[in-house]
C-alpha cells in the first residue's frame, strides 16, 4: 500500500578495524548518548563555524546535553591518542 512508517531512533555509527562508537538518538531533541568501546579521552561539540559548544576531557561521557543550543547541525569529535572521529549531530 506503499505507506512508511519511522522511527524516532535512529543511531550513527562508525566503524572501522579500531573503533567503534555510536551516537542516539540523531537527530534529538538536545540530549545525546555515546555508545563505545573506545574510551574518548576528548569530546568536543562544536558549532557550524568551529566554534566549541560543548566539551569533556579525560573522562568517559556517555551523555552529552545540548538542550541549550538553538536547533541545528553541529559536528562532534572524539579524540584518543591521535586518532579523531567526527561526526555530524542534528539537534531538533
Amino acid at each position: 500500500d506503499e505507506s512508511y512508517t519511522y522511527s524516532d531512533y535512529v543511531a550513527i555509527q562508525w566503524t572501522d578495524r579500531n573503533t567503534i562508537a555510536s551516537v542516539y538518538p540523531n537527530p534529538s531533541d538536545g540530549v545525546f548518548y555515546i555508545n563505545s568501546h573506545w574510551d574518548s579521552s576528548q569530546t568536543s561539540v562544536m558549532d557550524l563555524t568551529g566554534r566549541v559548544v560543548w566539551h569533556s576531557k579525560n573522562q568517559v561521557t556517555p551523555e552529552i546535553d545540548l538542550r541549550h543550543l538553538p536547533a541545528g547541525s553541529y559536528i562532534i569529535q572524539l579524540q584518543k591518542e591521535g586518532k579523531v572521529q567526527t561526526h555530524v549531530l542534528i539537534k531538533k
